[in-house]
């Protein structure tokens, strides 16, 4: 435990000894006790009294760590003397050095017992930085380890809410060793000092909260752990970017064996007493993990909002403020300020629970809540009622609330008018009677759609509120709704709600629905310009390709016949897409030329996502060099609109570009980003992560990461899984690259199953003509020899070739693969002379391939053993 009880008479003393006391103490007292004698020689010199306080103040601060709660009381607080020190006392006169290593020093900017900190200018590249040294005669072994480790924790640091360390290493000019890290040097103020000073309200206070959430889940990802939070080691810079400093007594979290050295003991407590969690504050560091962070973050958040800490330990002896951290509920900030009740109240409460299992288990996950208050989302923080639920999502969707509203608006207008003027005749009463009925009709609708759901059918998670919402509007919709325009109109509402929240195969047949039903009454199709697109992509994402080809043809037709460009190009992209997907590379490549040829004004986010879709055509072509310059302009098109859905997606396009190229590790890099940028926008199962996990997990494979590969792909799974449901055809892709991973684990049967289910899946949903068919008949197969099941490898192999001649598709990529693996497989069962024929077939068609070339005249050469 951290020694903060001495003697009340040093406040007496004067500054400067207050100070060399304070360096002194920091130096020694987490040295053991016999590597105390040498540093304080050094350090006090000739000077006896000196030695003599700073050995009683040592005494005090070891007979202060043994002490149980509340069995000795001690009136004194270390936290005087470090508070005395910090009020605008001038740095100690140390002299600079000119150089240390390839840093030309310029001044100092701070310094403390073990080290001290300058600035300093780097020659090449030219730049400032930060220089972090030990204090010269101050190497101990030690302190050289901690030096070190906090050189490698930063090292893995490469975000910008966390100063960045750009080199270490140890200057060896002089006559002593000295140790240094050039880091990032970042001018800016203290956290609390900023807000103030600026007067930002409690949102922008929330948003820059944030930004630290995102910081510090960074670090927790490469098995980092903060330990001090607190506003002081938290910069803000002038472009209103927090710069997180001083991972020193940052913790790493992963089981290096070069790390169980420099665990911290037990009973030592690093951090500042008011930020930490009860946990760490027991001074047992195998009780502290990421959730600690979570807790200190939500110190930092509630003072940020109130000025005060929940807990206000900072006037307490330390063992009162150790049994307040452990005993006290933390403050309701609701009962501070009546404004931030509610969901605040309630986040902050979980993220500041005693308890680690009751707190946000995350530091995502507690951003991912402060994410969803501002932008009028239901937080996870609190069991949600269908009114709270309701209430947000009328809030953050009142372009749809508005619509229906807006049609129920126009309807009883209507029916007023209406009314009126045939109430004066009797003949047409029975007219009015009908407009009256339509209306009660459409305001029951309404009421269902807002109102319809008990509480005990609702569950926290908005798509599923939205679904059955959805399913019992539909529901009121058909039994209660005649008017045909009106029905039209609320289909159309339906079907485009189920595409956002990704229910594509139940939007499209609601939005064919409205068509037909438009038709039906004279109309040429729903209004909406967009409209049309939806529909189409409905169809085109649950597999349907050929009526998505139609809608996408007529809608590009359309939309030329009224000069409308942008929409035109969208239409274009959109086709480009479904011909690439179905392998017509070479039209695919002229429609999205065409898309960006007449498309050039579009709004960026548009040309962002055709330069996308260029990209991966050319990739697909293996033009690998212009498909990189395609994906960068796209990036630079996100980043222009700060759209990081498409940057995320971009990053996993140049990942898979990576693994074409076969760089593997650059793959998994651009995919781990991906996924970090895509959770910022919202934590939850969606289908973008969903797949960029199962691009993670093949990278992890092929990196013969095979355990790693595996969580990662299970984890991709079951996000398919939870995002399409159990039948989706698209489960087919993780399950597949999951049971790859598994024939390297040793588990053949499981592995098997899956890639099987991965075949039935997409043969179902496409049949057997079509580029994933082939695909994934390729990936059984490969997988079945390599399990050594050699007859059911060739019998999959020969499926394949049997199809080549009927399929409408073009199969030229696949015929050499599906060939050399019916060679190898007859090979394997000692039947070379049926061997022959498969593989000069692959010969025939791998003219150019020369390592493929190669293989399979080695293979040949085997068939005449």
């Amino acid at each position: 435990m951290a020694a903060w009880a001495v003697g009340a008479h040093f406040m007496s003393i004067d500054r400067d000894r207050h100070c060399r006391l304070l360096n002194v103490f920091e130096a020694t007292h987490e040295l053991p006790a016999s590597e105390r004698p040498t540093v304080l020689d050094k350090m006090c010199g000739d000077d006896v009294d000196f030695r003599d306080e700073i050995d009683r103040l040592l005494i005090d601060a070891d007979r202060s760590d043994r002490l149980s709660d509340g069995a000795i009381e001690s009136d004194d607080r270390f936290d005087d003397l470090i508070e005395f020190c910090a009020v605008d006392i001038p740095l100690q006169s140390t002299s600079l050095p000119d150089r240390i290593g390839p840093y030309r020093v310029t001044r100092l900017l701070g310094e403390g017992g073990m080290g001290v900190v300058y600035e300093a200018e780097q020659d090449r590249p030219r730049r400032r930085v930060a220089l972090k040294i030990i204090r010269p005669g101050m190497l101990t072994d030690p302190m050289l380890r901690r030096f070190r480790r906090e050189a490698e924790v930063l090292g893995r640091l490469t975000h910008p809410g966390i100063a960045h360390v750009y080199d270490a290493g140890v200057d060896e000019s002089g006559d002593a060793r000295t140790p240094f890290i050039a880091m990032e040097l970042v001018n800016g103020k203290v956290l609390t000092k900023y807000v103030q000073g600026i007067g930002l309200d409690s949102r922008d206070r929330l948003a820059l909260a944030n930004k630290l959430c995102d910081a510090i889940e960074h670090a927790h990802q490469r098995g980092i752990i903060h330990r001090d939070l607190k506003p002081a080691n938290i910069l803000i810079d002038d472009r209103g970017q927090p710069k997180i400093l001083d991972f020193g007594v940052a913790r790493i979290t992963e089981s290096d064996v070069a790390m169980t050295t420099m665990q911290t003991q037990v009973g030592q407590i690093i951090g500042t007493a008011a930020y930490m969690s009860p946990e760490q504050a027991s001074g047992d560091p195998d009780k502290v993990d990421t959730r600690s962070d979570v807790y200190s973050l939500g110190v930092i958040i509630f003072e940020l909002l109130s000025n005060r800490l929940p807990i206000d330990v900072l006037r307490m002896p330390l063992h009162e403020a150790i049994r307040a951290i452990h005993e006290a509920e933390p403050t309701r900030i609701g009962s501070i300020d009546a404004s931030l009740r509610g969901d605040i109240e309630t986040i902050l409460a979980k993220a500041l629970s005693r308890s680690p299992e009751n707190r946000y288990q995350t530091v995502a996950e507690f951003g991912a809540d402060i994410r969803r208050y501002l932008q009028n989302k239901p937080i996870i923080a609190r069991p949600p009622s269908t009114i709270y639920q309701l209430h947000k999502f009328a809030r953050r969707n009142r372009a749809l609330v508005g619509s229906v509203a807006a049609i129920m608006v126009a309807l009883l207008i209507g029916l007023i008018v209406t009314g009126v003027a045939l109430s004066r005749e009797s003949r047409a009463r029975i007219n009015a009677e009908q407009s009256l009925d339509r209306s009660r009709a459409a305001s029951q609708f309404l009421e269902q759609v807002l109102l319809g759901l008990e509480p005990g059918e609702t569950n926290g998670r908005d798509t599923e509120l939205l679904e059955g919402m959805l399913a019992q509007a539909e529901s009121s919709l058909k039994e209660s709704v005649s008017n045909p325009t009106f029905r039209a109109e609320m289909l159309t509402i339906l079907g485009r709600t189920y595409h956002k929240i990704a229910r594509f195969e139940k939007a499209g047949a609601l939005l064919d629905e409205a068509s037909l039903l438009s038709a039906s009454l004279g109309g040429d199709d729903v209004s909406e310009s967009d409209y049309r697109l939806i529909r189409a992509d409905s169809h085109m994402k649950s597999g349907d390709f050929d009526t998505a080809e139609e809608l996408l043809e007529d809608a590009a037709g359309y939309f030329h016949g009224l000069s409308d460009t942008d929409s035109e190009a969208h239409a274009l992209r959109m086709l480009a897409e479904l011909h690439m997907d179905t392998g017509r590379l070479d039209s695919a490549l002229g429609l999205i030329e065409r898309a960006i040829a007449i498309g050039e004004g579009a709004e960026e986010i548009e040309l962002g996502r055709m330069e996308m879709m260029r990209g991966a055509v050319l990739r697909r072509l293996r033009r690998f060099d212009e498909a990189r310059a395609a994906y960068e302009r796209s990036l630079l098109f996100f980043r222009n609109i700060d759209d990081k859905r498409g940057m995320a997606t971009i990053l996993n396009s140049l990942g898979v570009l990576a693994r074409n190229e076969g760089q593997h590790g650059d793959a998994a890099e651009f995919y781990r980003e991906a996924i970090d940028l895509r959770l910022v926008v919202d934590s939850r199962p969606n289908p973008s992560v969903a797949v960029m996990l199962s691009n993670l997990g093949r990278s992890q494979a092929a990196l013969g990461r095979a355990d790693d590969a595996r969580k990662t792909l299970e984890r991709s799974l079951a996000m398919h899984i939870d995002v399409y449901g159990e039948s989706h055809y698209s489960i087919a892709f993780p399950s597949a690259s999951l049971g790859e991973v598994l024939i390297d684990l040793g588990e053949p049967d499981r592995a098997i199953d899956l890639l099987k289910d991965a075949i039935r899946r997409l043969e179902s949903q496409f049949g057997i003509d079509h580029q994933l068919f082939f695909m994934m008949q390729t990936r059984l197969a490969q997988s079945l020899e390599a399990a050594g099941r050699f007859a059911e490898a060739e019998a999959n192999f020969r499926r394949g070739i049997d199809l080549f001649d009927s399929a409408s598709i073009d199969t030229t990529q696949y015929e050499p693969g599906f060939y050399t693996g019916l060679g190898r497989t007859l090979l394997a069962q000692d039947r070379g002379a049926d061997a022959r024929q498969p593989l000069e077939a692959a010969i025939a068609r791998a003219a150019g391939d020369t390592v493929r070339e190669k293989e399979l005249l080695s293979l040949l050469a085997q068939c005449n053993k």
